[in-house]
C-alpha cells in the first residue's frame, strides 16, 4: 500500500476554489432570482385573472339585479295600468248598463207607442181579435222569470211577441223558453189561457224567418213606420202552449 502524497496548498489554488465556489453561488442565486420571479409571474397572473372573473361576476351580477329591477318596475307599473284599467272598463260599464236601461225603457215606450197598435191589426186580420195591449211585462216577482216585450190578450189567447232590432236564432230559441215559463207560471196561478208566441224585428235574414217559423213562432217585420205580418208557408201552424 503506498503512502498518500500531501501537496500543499498553494494561495492561488485557495483563490481558484474560492471564485469557483462564487461562481456555483451566484449561478444557484440567480436560478433562486428567476424561480422567485417566474412564482410572482405565475401569482400576479393568478391574481389578475382572479381580479377579472371577480370583476365580471360583478358585472354579471349588477347586470342581473338590474334587469331584475327594471322587471320589477316593468310588473308594477303593468299592474298600476291594469287597475286603472279595470277602474276606468268598470265606470264604463257602469255608464253602458246605466245608458242600456234607459235606451231599454225608451224602447219599450217606442215599441208601445208604435208596434203595438199595428200588430193588434195585424193580428186581428188574421183572426186573433186582441182586446188588450201591454209591453215590458215581467213574469214573476223576486225574481223575475222572464221578460215580455209585448203581450197581446183576449179570453182565449195571449200572444207573447220578442221584439229585437236583428233577430238571430239563439233569440228565437230564448223567446221558446220564454213561453214554457210563462206557460208554467200561468198554470201555477189558475191562468188558463193559450199562449202563442211572436218575433218582431226590424231587420230578419232569411234564415232566422224560416227557423221562427218552423218553430211556430208569427214573424212580424218593419215595414216604414209600422210592421207587417210575414208571409208564412202553406203548412204553418202556430205552436200554442
Amino acid at each position: 500500500m503506498s503512502a498518500t502524497t500531501y501537496v500543499p496548498a498553494t494561495p492561488e489554488m485557495v483563490w481558484a476554489l474560492l471564485r469557483e465556489n462564487a461562481a456555483q453561488l451566484e449561478k444557484l442565486r440567480e436560478r433562486q432570482e428567476d424561480a422567485a420571479r417566474e412564482f410572482r409571474e405565475r401569482q400576479e397572473e393568478r391574481t389578475r385573472e382572479f381580479d377579472r372573473e371577480m370583476r365580471e361576476s360583478r358585472e354579471r351580477q349588477e347586470k342581473f339585479d338590474r334587469e331584475m329591477r327594471e322587471s320589477r318596475e316593468r310588473q308594477e307599473k303593468d299592474a298600476r295600468e291594469f287597475r286603472e284599467y279595470q277602474k276606468e272598463t268598470a265606470r264604463q260599464m257602469k255608464e253602458t248598463r246605466k245608458e242600456f236601461g234607459h235606451f231599454k225603457n225608451r224602447f219599450g215606450e217606442l215599441v208601445e207607442e208604435l208596434l203595438s197598435p199595428s200588430m193588434k191589426k195585424r193580428f186581428k186580420a188574421i183572426g186573433y181579435h186582441f182586446t188588450k195591449v201591454s209591453s215590458r211585462i215581467e213574469i214573476g216577482e223576486s225574481p223575475v222569470l222572464a221578460e215580455i216585450d209585448v203581450l197581446l190578450e183576449n179570453q182565449e189567447y195571449s200572444m207573447a211577441v220578442e221584439v229585437k232590432s236583428y233577430p238571430n236564432i239563439d233569440d228565437v230559441n230564448a223567446h221558446v223558453e220564454r213561453l214554457q215559463v210563462l206557460r208554467k207560471y200561468a198554470d201555477e196561478h189558475g191562468d188558463r189561457h193559450k199562449f202563442l208566441g211572436a218575433v218582431a224585428g226590424a231587420v230578419m235574414a232569411d234564415n232566422v224567418r224560416k227557423y221562427a217559423m218552423k218553430t211556430g213562432f208569427f214573424v212580424l217585420e218593419q215595414s216604414g213606420e209600422t210592421v207587417r205580418l210575414a208571409k208564412t208557408p202553406a203548412d204553418f201552424k202556430p205552436r200554442v202552449w
